[in-house]
């Protein structure tokens, strides 16, 4: 979790018959990226000093060159001066190289209002170019690839023109005495084995027995059945799935959401019905694999207008039917009724969100609030939840308002004042706070800029400070869309870059995905690890709070994160914050 050094490098030549094989050797911080042209040098190597607090993770990179086959990896116990050594869990993965065509483009809404473009083209998320304003944002000029994926070990042959990155993870224990303690790594390759010294600093902070920040991610259920070739709700999908649960919840999330797929499907008079031995199996899966909250799909979807811009109505989900017609509005009372007499009956009614519809259009908010009344009238006491971007008009109707951070106001740019005045994280507390609500904030195709964001072409500590402005921010939870979200004719392997509106818009890199189909289930990344971790400093913080107070957690959150635009950016001083952090 946390690192502190120079770059080591080292190299062993070792002979084979008449050919002299060179292995070298480069430790990387997991914060850095590694690319196929990453220089891997040679000079005696010191050693790896990692940091962690107890109960959390620690780890690096190490690039290696050279390389006629995998190598073996041993780790020995930790030992600290005094102490009986210690075994902590650990984990040693390839990375693999995933490519990145295109770059995130410039986004208009960190433009005043009057250089903002009137009318935003289809296709506005990335940019071929690499705008001028957007250089210092991402990490290299697009098309390039960079090492990503954390697979098993073996689970690809060993590369000879570039380096292969491995991910070394040591876990600590929440009883983990506070302390230095030194391990090695001893590599073995070409008939040799190398010697790597490790000195782990153990804080005394802890992380919580139980998360309170709530994390979801939607995922895509079709999306695991077609690239695993498995059959949707045969027994060996169930199997799967529950792999891709454990997954998810070993990274931080404890929310799950309920697919439509998972709920309805078409009786025969063609008109939607649930399915309840589906659902309730669902739920229990999740919840057995330690999920806390249900989040309900969406009741109700929006048609396009020429150029896909909303109509501002909607129709019932699954049908060509209009949401608010006398037919649609008797029939959406009687389902969500249903829905709700069911889930109370299973004990679930506390645990459980219900969204409207997504990311409510200014020309939907009329339609949007009348759906919503609608379900609570059906649903009593039920909690609502959305992902809601720039439309002032339902602030102030959810229970869990979900903000996109693209939407809140950024200190020094020059906002409408009106929408400055609804949109930022103080007025979103006080409302979120009205009745026991929460605020929680999202991201996806924005925002981008110097923002923070996870894309694929952005420096991974972006990633990893999402969850500490939501802690300066004030925010409950996060939500993003994108899982394994692969559009149709994408390979996440060969393609970062997913299409929508029928190809005529890109998203940005690794919008659509966090995770890959690997060959005995999902495969997670750095992006992901980083995300994690972030989850792990937001909770550290919180329990610095109950320890130290709430200005001292505060004033070393803020030495991290100030905005969304104005945070740190370099790994070492960001490395300094955090074991602050780990000691308290």
């Amino acid at each position: 979790m946390g690192y502190s050094m120079d770059r080591i490098v080292f190299r062993r030549d070792t002979a084979s018959g008449d050919v002299n094989v060179s292995v070298q050797f480069q430790v990387f911080d997991s914060l850095d990226r590694v690319f196929p042209d990453t220089p891997v040098g040679s000079k005696p190597p010191k050693q790896v000093s990692l940091a962690a607090a107890r109960g959390t993770r620690a780890s690096f990179q190490l690039a290696m060159s050279g390389l006629t086959a995998e190598p073996e990896f041993t780790l020995a116990p930790f030992a600290a001066e005094g102490r009986r050594a210690v075994r902590l869990s650990h984990r040693i993965q390839r990375v693999l190289y995933v490519p990145v065509e295109v770059n995130t483009s410039w986004d208009p809404l960190l433009e005043p209002p009057a250089k903002r473009p009137k009318e935003m083209p289809i296709d506005m998320y990335v940019d071929d170019r690499l705008d001028p304003r957007m250089a210092p944002h991402v990490v290299r000029k697009a098309p390039f690839e960079l090492a990503e994926v954390l697979a098993p070990l073996g689970a690809r042959p060993v590369e000879a023109v570039r380096p292969n990155v491995f991910f070394v993870a040591v876990d600590t224990k929440p009883n983990t005495p506070p302390g230095t303690y030194r391990s090695t790594l001893t590599i073995r390759t070409a008939g040799e084995a190398i010697e790597l010294p490790i000195e782990l600093t153990v804080g005394e902070n802890k992380l919580p027995s139980r998360q309170r920040l709530r994390i979801t991610n939607w995922f895509h259920l079709a999306n695991i059945a077609r690239f695993h070739d498995l059959e949707m709700w045969s027994p060996a999908y169930w199997a799967m799935l529950r792999k891709y649960a454990r997954l998810m919840r070993e990274y931080g999330q404890n929310v799950f959401w309920i697919q439509k797929e998972v709920l309805i499907e078409k009786g025969s008079d063609k008109r939607p019905r649930f399915n309840w031995p589906r659902f309730d199996r669902y739920v229990r899966l999740f919840l057995d694999e330690g999920f806390e909250v249900i989040e309900g799909c969406h009741f109700v979807d929006r048609r396009f207008e020429e150029g896909y811009q909303p109509s501002g109505n909607y129709y019932l989900a699954e049908t060509t039917t209009p949401a608010l017609s006398t037919e649609g509005q008797c029939f959406m009372h009687e389902m969500a009724a249903d829905l709700w007499r069911h889930v109370r009956n299973r004990g679930w009614d506390g645990i459980y969100l219900q969204h409207v519809a997504d990311e409510p259009h200014p020309k939907e908010a009329e339609a949007y609030l009348r759906v919503a009344n609608l379900l609570r009238r059906a649903m009593p006491g039920v909690r609502l939840i959305e992902a809601i971007l720039g439309t002032p008009a339902v602030v102030g109707s959810l229970d869990v308002h979900v903000p996109n951070l693209a939407d809140m106001h950024i200190p020094g740019v020059d906002r409408d004042p009106y929408f400055d005045s609804i949109w930022n994280y103080e007025n979103f507390r006080k409302v979120a706070a009205t009745g026991g609500g929460e605020l929680w904030i999202y991201s996806c195709c924005g925002p981008r800029g110097p923002a923070l964001n996870r894309f694929l072409d952005f420096a991974l500590i972006k990633t990893r400070l999402i969850h500490w402005l939501n802690y300066v921010g004030g925010a409950t939870g996060y939500l993003h869309w994108g899982l394994n979200m692969y559009r149709e004719d994408q390979d996440p392997f060969r393609q970062s870059v997913g299409k929508v509106f029928d190809g005529q818009c890109r998203l940005p890199p690794g919008d659509t995905h966090i995770i890959w189909p690997g060959d005995d289930g999902p495969w997670p990344s750095l992006r992901f690890e980083a995300m994690r971790d972030g989850i792990h400093d937001h909770e550290l913080l919180l329990a610095m709070q109950q320890s130290e107070g709430e200005k001292a957690a505060n004033r070393l959150a803020r030495q991290a994160v100030r905005t969304a635009v104005d945070y740190v950016r370099d790994i070492g001083e960001f490395r300094r914050i955090q074991r602050k952090l780990i000691k308290a």
